[in-house]
């Protein structure tokens, strides 16, 4: 803290001497005189040397404000991409969980139709297969006749989803003739739901899904096929918005023509007859073979 120091000044008073005598009048000062003195003209060195002072000046002047409307651009252009950013999806759930998972199967199946009725609805639980017993992992096999161990492809399920999807009819099989549009419009369904699961549903990376059942040698329906998919197998899709892939918030239906993206990306789902055995942990091994 700065301390205040007041100085007091005594004033001296001036002692007179009376018999001095008053000093004599100095004469007065002689004027100066003015020498008036010329500035000299600058030289040609000096000349120029202004002249290249004031053309780099205005440069410097120039440059400094291009700089500053340049940088105010980019500060506009990237505030308005940022104010911009595009949703990956129009949808998305607002839970998690098995929770989340039923309201993205309701939103996808809404959404393809075979006429007036929906292709297919589905409902999502967690993998198990009839009578409760969990889904602890996955066998994809080749199909090759002469198929080695090795060539079997193996795929843990403790980070998966599963929906059953059911047709409109009575006994869960879909209405009319099957055919490859029908097949493909189911396959895209199925797509779709899977790439919502994976990109919203915490901790999800594998989707199982079991189709419609269809009418068997037997005239019974029965289900006998099943898909598996995996993230890393649609990374490319899931790292672009969804309507680079399937065009978000139209009716999906038989008439639609399709793209050929569109295409490449269904046939990533594949129909696998599907079979299992119980692992020694008492978990079922789905095993998935391909359909000849």
């Amino acid at each position: 803290m700065a301390e205040d120091a007041v100085r007091q000044f005594a004033s001296v008073g001036d002692t007179a001497d009376e018999s001095a005598q008053p000093p004599a009048a100095l004469p007065p000062a002689a004027a100066p005189q003015q020498t008036a003195e010329r500035k000299p003209k600058p030289n040609l060195y000096e000349r120029r040397r202004a002249a290249i002072q004031r053309r780099f000046g205005f440069a410097y002047f120039a440059l400094a404000v291009a700089t500053g409307i340049a940088i105010g651009l980019v500060v506009v252009l990237v505030g308005r991409s940022s104010g911009k950013h595009e949703a990956w999806s129009p949808f998305k759930p607002t839970s998690n969980g098995l929770e989340g998972a039923q309201q993205i199967a309701g939103y996808v199946s809404r959404r393809y139709r075979l006429g007036n009725e929906l292709l297919a609805g589905a409902f999502a639980s967690a993998p198990v297969v009839q009578g409760g017993t969990p889904i602890g992992a996955a066998a994809v096999r080749t199909g090759f006749t002469k198929e080695r161990v090795q060539d079997v492809r193996f795929y843990r399920t403790d980070h998966a989803v599963m929906y059953q999807f059911l047709g409109t009819k009575d006994d869960g099989t879909i209405p009319g003739t099957a055919s490859i549009a029908r097949g493909n419009l189911l396959r895209q369904e199925i797509l779709e739901m899977s790439l919502y699961s994976m990109k919203y549903l915490g901790g999800i990376d594998t989707v199982i899904a079991f189709p419609p059942p269809t009418i068997g040698s037997d005239g019974k329906p029965a289900v006998t096929r099943a898909i598996l998919l995996r993230k890393p197998d649609l990374k490319a899709q899931l790292s672009k918005p969804l309507g680079d892939t399937i065009p978000p918030g139209k009716t999906e239906t038989l008439g639609r023509q399709t793209t050929a993206k569109e295409r490449a990306a269904v046939a990533k789902v594949q129909f696998m007859q599907y079979s299992g055995q119980q692992l020694p942990s008492g978990d079922f091994l789905l095993v998935l073979t391909p359909v000849a």
